[in-house]
């Protein structure tokens, strides 16, 4: 840290000013701290359930912390920014689904409100399957899969994603799942949803996330939704954008509350809940 004698310091005052100082000398502190943070690719922060979360650094792991943890755990109380997840459907039930797992928040926040519950996480992309890992080591009851979720069980690869709407090469972590041979590079295995639930006990209380990055539409078009009769809740992130003219929000919408789902809408995320 800066240390100037008071003499020196009433001789700076004189030439540039007090306030002008202050803001060189906040502007040096923060200067430091930057240079000593390019050095590093990760930052860990310790929950207050004792548990490490790990984010990646010029990522958007940051925006979607505050958006999932701080909004949902935090903010609810009273202003600050709203929580992408409404507590009173994610909570009590035994059994969660985190389709497109990403680095694990949602994982987490359930945990965080139902320490007994059962997850099982699957993310397709490795680099965010090495952080879901990282930031779900410390917890009991949690499977992570490096898979993908399907309308079948095949092979998929994961590629940036294409706004075809505009044709605008998206960045900084958002992708899209394409079906492959077992032999592309970077191919992965994908799971239909009734082959994952095969593995759960629950057989009614399911509560499944779905963030899948444009595979929802597939999954919703085949005539084989049995599974959806085990979920208690479906929290799905639907991705019109990626297709130009798509209205797979409405199909789903339509789909689900023909088969007894209330429907609501918080954010990006739609809420379908059985009756």
């Amino acid at each position: 840290m800066f240390c100037i004698q008071r003499s020196r310091w009433d001789k700076l005052v004189d030439v540039f000013g007090k306030s002008a100082l202050k803001y060189f000398f906040w502007y040096e502190i923060n200067k430091h701290l930057y240079l000593s943070l390019l050095s590093r690719k990760k930052i860990y922060f310790r929950l207050r359930n004792g548990h490490n979360l790990c984010l990646r650094l010029y990522t958007r792991d940051f925006d979607f912390s505050e958006s999932i943890l701080v909004g949902n755990i935090v903010n609810h109380v009273g202003g600050g920014r709203e929580g992408e997840y409404d507590d009173v459907f994610i909570e009590h039930s035994d059994c969660y689904i985190d389709a497109g797992a990403n680095i694990g928040l949602f994982s987490v926040l359930c945990k965080i409100k139902n320490p007994a519950a059962k997850i099982i996480a699957l993310e397709p992309e490795k680099e965010n399957f090495e952080m879901l890992k990282e930031n779900t080591k410390g917890y009991d009851g949690i499977v992570c899969l490096n898979n993908g979720i399907w309308y079948k069980d095949a092979f998929c690869k994961v590629e940036a994603s294409r706004c075809k709407a505009n044709e605008h090469m998206m960045s900084d972590g958002a992708f899209w799942i394409s079906e492959c041979s077992k032999e592309d590079s970077g191919a992965c295995r994908a799971y239909s949803l009734e082959t994952i639930m095969n593995r759960i006990d629950s057989e009614d209380n399911i509560v499944l996330k779905m963030d899948v990055e444009g595979a929802e539409e597939k999954i919703f078009e085949t005539n084989n939704l049995d599974w959806v009769k085990r979920c208690r809740l479906i929290v799905c992130e639907t991705h019109e954008w990626l297709f130009e003219g798509n209205c797979m929000g409405s199909n789903i919408i339509n789909i689900l509350t023909q088969m007894n789902f209330e429907y609501h809408e918080k954010g990006e995320n739609k809420y379908f809940s059985r009756k």
